[in-house]
């Protein structure tokens, strides 16, 4: 069982590890720059209009395979940047926005129940989280 592997928190715990709502195309922008390039395991037009869904939303209606799929790309925009152009970006020092991104990947991995899951955004977060 999944819980087994993480400690479960709720939604609303994830939330406060979510990037601000306003840095969330700008995250999708940075992941199809520069890690999409190599890594290509999302089809991009099936996602941003997921993605712009959710920020219209104000990511109130995330399932948790797609809270998954966005700590992966939180992670791995974070990842491939110099630890200068995180703090000018984001304001904040890259190891804490990777730890904390890391911490709701595993978080969000145990609430879409991934032993179990047979959903294909599961397996490409995963991915993409394992190679970043």
């Amino acid at each position: 069982m999944a819980q087994s592997f993480f400690s479960v928190e709720n939604s609303a715990d994830l939330h406060r590890l979510r990037p601000l709502v306003s840095q969330v195309s700008y995250y999708w922008h940075l992941f199809g720059a520069t890690v999409d390039p190599l890594l290509k395991v999302l089809h991009q037009p099936t996602i941003d209009r997921a993605i712009q869904s959710l920020i219209a939303s104000q990511m109130k209606d995330i399932s948790p395979e797609m809270e998954l799929l966005m700590f992966s790309i939180y992670f791995s925009v974070v990842m491939g940047m110099t630890p200068e152009d995180v703090f000018s970006s984001f304001g904040e020092l890259k190891s804490v926005l990777a730890s904390r991104y890391r911490h709701g990947f595993e978080q969000a991995l145990a609430n879409a129940d991934f032993l179990r899951s047979q959903e294909l955004m599961v397996v490409q977060a995963l991915i993409i989280f394992l190679v970043c």
